[in-house]
């Protein structure tokens, strides 16, 4: 008997120590793990925060059960109280509730849309999908203060806020795409095949991306899951201009904390004329693209670690007209591009919330240019006799980036220090001295304070070398005021930008029968100022019933020394300064739900460009308005979309002589719709719709000399089209 009271006195002074409970959320149909689900955590003592990692799986030290709400975009939150020592799956049944979307661009850590400092936009798998959309400027082209710019061999272009390509900064997983031809990428070889979302900024982020983000940085971020079984893939896409595309793809995990991906496809493209006049030459010409990638992904206690390896060729096939009604011959010329990029992260979760992530990138761009013979009769082909029928331009572009930040939630003050190193190279026959080189090294810190829980204010600054021009420090400041239970929010930013020219500004010469694009050595580096205010109302019933959201916008960009392509005369352009420009602009968006499955949408935008010339100046007003309304059925995994844009007169740069003049290119209205249907446990997806429905395919300027051809006009896009797509997924 005395034994036994020692016994229990003893039990009674041990203390009890705290057990871990390992949840995973997955999606309740399909079982897949849900990555960056939010959790809050809930004892008698506190109240935590949570998030799940790539393979849906979250833990909690415990000594006393505690309850737990999980929520994720898309999904029915779920609320559960878990003893210690809990294991089990928390299934997540499909909705259309308003969630918060996660957020990684330029932030500390993965964080609500809503607690960003920065207005991030996030287009999700489901957006991409439903959509249709194959490349990234299908995916883009009915969003506001965005533009699109095509062309059949360049590619097609971007415009943000009234800034040119050059000036907005696209990053894959954070890793700047390389490649520019006249100033613009082309975001028709940016496949989305195994994109799972894309963020976009509109703004300057070069505080965190340096030069080329002025306008903004849209950011593709690839899938990372990590599966407890093999998974394959496999879609299939036609559009009736004829486009024909296939791509496969598997995940193999092993040793449960690691995975190796594979994904490899082929898009063919046969061309497309708008009037079919029995000629051999093509309004868009003939492409085939070939790529494939190759990943690697390690988590294990506290360290991630993801590797990528991606490889793209694509083949332009540009055919000539018979040189004469006598002659069997025509002049073909094939452009030929080949990428070639590897990406190395590592991130560390160091004691006291702290993060250590260091990124390491090469990329590798090469364009080649052959002229051929072509025999029209016996169909042999034979290289150009000319002495410049054949050209190689070579790029590559090293980098790495650090970042060692402190993002405690339940700080008021938090930070983040980094350094990037960036160096770029370039070489060809169409490089002036046959090889150029520009370096930017810079260190970037930023400090964000949380005055109260509603007012977070975030101060930055980013000082550089560059080694062909003099930079100046960049510093940026961002609020966010965003009271609790409350039903709007506001945020305001103001920064400096500097961006230098690049390689291809300064030395490139791309000449052919379509194109006269000459560098120009002189160049200034622009220097800039922004700042915007925008503000988010939301009211009506929680529930998505009869729910109202108005999101209002102001922006300002001021540019010294900008950066133009300007049109010499027909097909002639050179880059030019532009002494001082402005856009401002007015842009709101509202959205109702009638029904957690009925979506409206409704934007309008005012641009306002000024530019102030050597000898003149020039004001430019041109507006934009976009409408969409989306239906989704979670019961019935149903979905349709229709989206339809109108865009005003777009400015243009023309050279006269010595002096710029600015012309425009004339409004344009474009709709796309689509419907989606999943079955078989969202296994298989189809997807059919009509694209580009107006038809419209070539924008006619105000004067002589118009972008890319010597009629004044710039290419946008081939007809309209019809197109479907197929998906498989197995898991």
């Amino acid at each position: 008997m005395a034994l036994t009271r020692l016994v229990l006195a003893l039990l009674i002074s041990v203390p009890i120590y705290a057990q871990t409970s390992r949840l995973r959320v997955v999606d309740a149909s399909t079982a897949r793990p849900i990555e960056y689900a939010h959790i809050v955590i809930q004892s008698a003592e506190q109240k935590s925060l949570a998030i799940s990692d790539a393979t849906g799986y979250f833990t909690i030290q415990h000594s006393s059960p505690v309850a737990i709400t999980v929520t994720f975009i898309g999904y029915e939150s779920f609320k559960d109280s878990i003893s210690p020592g809990t294991q089990k799956d928390i299934r997540l049944k499909a909705g259309s509730y308003s969630l918060d979307d996660i957020v990684v661009t330029a932030q500390y850590a993965p964080t609500t849309a809503s607690e960003s400092v920065l207005r991030v936009k996030v287009i999700d798998e489901q957006s991409i999908e439903s959509k249709g959309a194959v490349n990234l400027s299908q995916l883009l082209n009915d969003q506001l203060n965005i533009r699109i710019q095509g062309d059949g061999v360049l590619g097609t272009g971007i415009q943000m806020q009234g800034l040119s390509g050059e000036n907005v900064k696209i990053l894959i997983d954070g890793v700047p795409v390389i490649g520019r031809l006249d100033g613009q990428l082309d975001l028709n070889q940016i496949n989305l095949n195994t994109i799972e979302r894309i963020e976009i900024i509109e703004g300057p982020v070069s505080v965190n991306y340096g030069s080329n983000a002025l306008a903004g940085a849209i950011n593709l971020i690839t899938k990372k899951d990590i599966h407890e079984k093999p998974t394959y893939h496999f879609s299939s896409f036609y559009e009736s201009v004829g486009v024909y595309n296939l791509d496969a793809g598997v995940s193999i995990p092993f040793q449960k904390n690691q995975q190796i991906e594979l994904n490899a496809g082929r898009n063919f493209f046969n061309g497309w004329s708008a009037i079919d006049t029995g000629q051999r030459a093509q309004d868009w010409n003939q492409k085939e693209q070939l790529f494939g990638t190759a990943k690697y992904r390690l988590k294990k206690n506290r360290f991630q670690l993801n590797y990528s390896l991606s490889a793209f060729q694509e083949i332009i096939k540009d055919k000539g007209n018979r040189r004469s009604i006598f002659s069997d011959y025509a002049f073909d010329r094939w452009y030929t591009t080949y990428r070639l990029d590897h990406s190395l992260d590592a991130k560390w979760n160091l004691k006291n919330a702290k993060t250590l992530e260091i990124l390491a990138a090469h990329n590798l761009f090469r364009r080649d240019n052959v002229t051929y013979n072509q025999n029209l009769v016996d169909r042999t082909q034979e290289l150009s006799s000319d002495p410049s029928a054949t050209d190689t331009t070579f790029a590559q572009s090293f980098l790495s980036r650090g970042t060692y930040s402190l993002p405690n939630a339940e700080s008021k003050l938090s930070y983040q220090v980094g350094y990037e190193l960036a160096y770029e190279v370039g070489s060809g026959q169409r490089i002036a001295g046959n090889l150029q080189s520009i370096g930017d090294y810079a260190a970037f810190g930023s400090l964000r304070w949380k005055i109260d829980p509603s007012i977070t204010l975030q101060p930055a600054l980013r000082v550089s070398y560059n080694s062909a021009y003099t930079s100046q420090p960049v510093p940026s400041i961002h609020v966010n005021f965003k009271p609790k239970d409350k039903n709007y929010s506001y945020r305001a930013s103001y920064a400096r930008g500097f961006r230098a020219p690049s390689i291809k500004e300064l030395y490139l010469e791309f000449i052919d029968a379509n194109h006269n694009i000459v560098g120009n050595t002189n160049l200034m580096a622009e220097y800039s100022h922004h700042a915007d205010l925008s503000a988010l109302f939301s009211w009506g019933d929680k529930r998505m019933i009869h729910r109202y959201e108005l999101e209002p916008m102001l922006f300002y960009n001021g540019l010294n020394n900008l950066i133009e392509l300007a049109a010499v005369s027909g097909t002639q352009f050179s880059y030019v300064n532009i002494n001082q420009a402005q856009t401002t602009g007015l842009r709101t968006d509202f959205k109702y739900n009638i029904h957690p499955d009925f979506q409206f949408r409704i934007g309008f935008s005012t641009l306002y460009q000024q530019y102030s010339l050597e000898n003149s100046s020039a004001d430019f007003f041109s507006p934009e308005a976009n409408f969409g309304f989306e239906y989704w059925r979670p019961s019935k995994r149903f979905g349709f979309k229709l989206s339809y844009k109108y865009v005003g007169r777009t400015p243009q740069a023309q050279l006269a002589g010595d002096q710029v003049e600015i012309g425009s290119l004339e409004e344009y209205h474009w709709m796309d719709v689509s419907a989606n249907q999943k079955i078989w446990k969202d296994r298989l997806s189809l997807t059919v719709g009509g694209r580009n429905l107006f038809n419209v395919t070539q924008l006619l300027g105000n004067a002589s000399g118009g972008v890319h051809s010597s009629g004044g006009s710039m290419p946008l896009a081939w007809g309209r089209s019809l197109f479907v797509g197929l998906k498989f997924n197995l898991l």
